[in-house]
């Protein structure tokens, strides 16, 4: 399993949640493809489902997931978090939404929140805050940045003249082939005399 972290929640709280519920939706092959992305922005999508914060997509049959989360301001309903992880591998294992519905498991039916309580015992923080860069830090990666786009763009230019050079010679070959007398050359079904 590979868990992607583009949030300010720390990444080893994040992954005890998938672990927990993949040990009960998934079977081993799938759970070491599993590749789930957590991405700040669960907020936008909230409203509509009773502002937890958090949203989720996986295609049905894949092995990614994707789970929105609020920032670390706000507080996460963990039994929340917890269905929505599985309701997203319930899409891995094949399932649609009119099959998933009405079920505890990966819907709203009544006692989805008993289903998934040991959610709430699970820790769930925000990592620590990085430093804020200086301009000093802003100018250095831009001159790093800046630097790796020369050696970049140099490979590059040397591996195109490498190429004109191939398709040089190859077009020299068959210009002199082209130029060479039609007598010299045997004849279709013949074979030359030594």
């Amino acid at each position: 399993m590979k868990i992607q972290n583009e949030t300010r929640w720390r990444t080893d709280h994040l992954r005890a949640f998938v672990a927990r519920v993949a040990e009960d939706e998934l079977d081993v092959p799938k759970r070491k493809m599993l590749i789930v992305k957590f991405i700040s922005g669960g907020r936008r999508r909230a409203k509509a489902n009773g502002d937890h914060g958090v949203t989720g997509f996986a295609s049905i049959g894949g092995v990614r997931m994707r789970i929105g989360l609020p920032g670390p301001t706000r507080k996460i309903d963990r039994v929340w978090l917890a269905r929505t992880i599985a309701h997203e591998m319930g899409h891995i294992r094949g399932l649609q939404h009119p099959m998933m519905r009405q079920t505890t498991r990966y819907g709203w039916a009544d006692g989805w929140r008993e289903r998934y309580a040991w959610a709430d015992a699970m820790p769930l923080d925000p990592s620590a805050a990085p430093a804020p860069a200086t301009l000093a830090d802003r100018r250095g990666a831009r001159l790093e940045h800046a630097r790796e786009m020369v050696a970049t763009w140099e490979r590059r230019t040397r591996q195109a003249q490498g190429r004109v050079r191939k398709w040089k010679r190859k077009a020299q070959y068959a210009e002199r082939a082209l130029a060479r007398p039609m007598a010299a050359m045997p004849a279709a079904g013949t074979e030359a005399q030594p």
